[in-house]
């Protein structure tokens, strides 16, 4: 049986339980700096900066099995991008399920802000996303922007 991922824009009530799966990518990063990194974010988002968006996925039961940090550079421009920086998938069961409801919203988010290219940093991604978001990528339709793992 498919499962329903649900993937959203993280909200106040959401930042703590986020905040275990930013903590596996970044290990030197505490509770209240999420707590103001996440603040921080949505304020800029809300006051219509295009500043980083932090993404999470949550699973049917309201789980979050990933997050994600992206950022839409140059919008409606000739070089615009969305550009992933951090994205990790907590997924045992399925995490190529997770991966691909992740994508194909960055990709319909990419799209909607006039992006040509959709870059996913390696650095700052778990190796397990990693592989899933390749997987899911090989399942997309033709798109309007580039896919970059880089």
């Amino acid at each position: 049986m498919a499962q329903t991922y649900t993937v959203a824009r993280l909200s106040t009530d959401k930042v703590d339980q986020a905040f275990p799966l930013m903590h596996a990518l970044e290990p030197q990063l505490d509770i209240d700096q999420w707590r103001r990194i996440s603040r921080s974010t949505r304020e800029a988002q809300a006051a219509g900066s295009d500043a980083e968006t932090i993404l999470v996925v949550a699973g049917p039961r309201g789980y979050l099995l990933g997050v994600c940090v992206v950022a839409f550079v140059g919008k409606n421009s000739g070089d615009s991008r969305a550009t992933v920086s951090r994205c990790m998938i907590d997924s045992v069961l399925d995490p190529e399920g997770v991966a691909s409801a992740l994508l194909q919203t960055l990709v319909e988010l990419s799209e909607r802000a006039g992006c040509t290219r959709l870059r996913i940093s390696i650095m700052g991604t778990d190796e397990t996303a990693l592989a899933a978001l390749a997987r899911a990528r090989a399942t997309l339709p033709p798109l309007s922007l580039t896919i970059e793992m880089t």
